[in-house]
């Protein structure tokens, strides 16, 4: 059945809550999709990975300017160096972010950082958390 709207389909997009639907568009806005709501169930691993994100987040604020600067340096190495065409460029908070995720516990505090990887960016990548790069520039500035 084809159904003529009044107005476009990307505009229709969204929850309607009164009829517990979602729509979308599809094909350039050629075909609509409306499919019943499903709320999502929560487990274990949503409720881990929310709180290592807040601790991460968190944590990123307490860490000193100079360190950030290294991650900022690293993420430049690495997007000239290792970045495949297709990729967006790697910028210092998500370097951070990606070797933060990939602990198994949620880190707090700078000691349990430094403990688990290191002080420095250079220790991260002696570490084997991230994958050396070439720079003429230290990367020993500490969390």
């Amino acid at each position: 059945m084809k159904i003529k709207f009044y107005r476009n389909i990307r505009t229709m997009s969204g929850l309607d809550k009164q009829a517990n639907m979602v729509f979308s568009s599809y094909k350039n806005d050629q075909i609509c999709i409306a499919r019943n709501y499903v709320y999502p169930t929560l487990t274990d691993n949503n409720a881990l990975f929310g709180q290592k994100i807040k601790a991460a987040a968190n944590l990123f604020k307490t860490l000193s300017v100079e360190f950030i600067g290294d991650l900022v340096k690293y993420a430049h190495c690495y997007n000239y160096q290792h970045r495949k065409v297709d990729e967006m460029n790697l910028t210092g908070y998500n370097i951070y972010m990606k070797v933060i995720m990939s602990l198994s516990n949620v880190i707090s505090d700078k000691e349990e950082l430094g403990n688990s990887v290191g002080v420095t960016v250079a220790e991260w990548i002696n570490n084997n958390k991230l994958p050396a790069v070439v720079t003429s520039e230290s990367l020993n500035n500490l969390l």
